[in-house]
């Protein structure tokens, strides 16, 4: 990785270590750092998706950050991390799971949050593992 990119990775996850507190998730969200997350995650450099993961993982925790997941894109998005990278990578494909689980945990169905297609994009990947 370039110093550039060494030091996004860095500030990622200081990001995610700090974003274990509500009040700093509230604070992140209103800077807009949860959707800088997310559009990162189709960086294809598996060390800035890996922390950012780590940030978004604390993110999906409260309810009220959800909506900036689903708008920008954030499972289709974390399926692409999945296909790219999961089965390589268990370490990347739990961080996955456990967003989607945040995510998804208080949802009727799964194509009431994820949207039919990326739903059935999703269980047809895992599936595939």
């Amino acid at each position: 990785l370039s110093d550039n990119m060494d030091i996004m990775v860095e500030t990622f996850r200081v990001f995610g270590n700090m974003s274990r507190s509500r009040e700093v998730r509230a604070l992140l969200a209103s800077k807009k750092v949860d959707r800088m997350m997310i559009t990162v995650l189709d960086s294809g450099r598996r060390e800035v998706v890996y922390s950012a993961c780590g940030v978004l993982v604390n993110m999906m925790a409260d309810a009220e950050h959800w909506e900036a997941l689903r708008e920008e894109r954030g499972p289709e998005k974390l399926t692409d991390v999945l296909r790219d990278f999961g089965q390589a990578d268990w370490q990347l494909a739990g961080l996955v799971a456990k967003i989607l689980s945040n995510f998804c945990r208080e949802m009727g169905s799964s194509s009431d949050w994820l949207g039919e297609n990326e739903a059935l994009n999703l269980m047809n990947l895992l599936s595939d593992c």
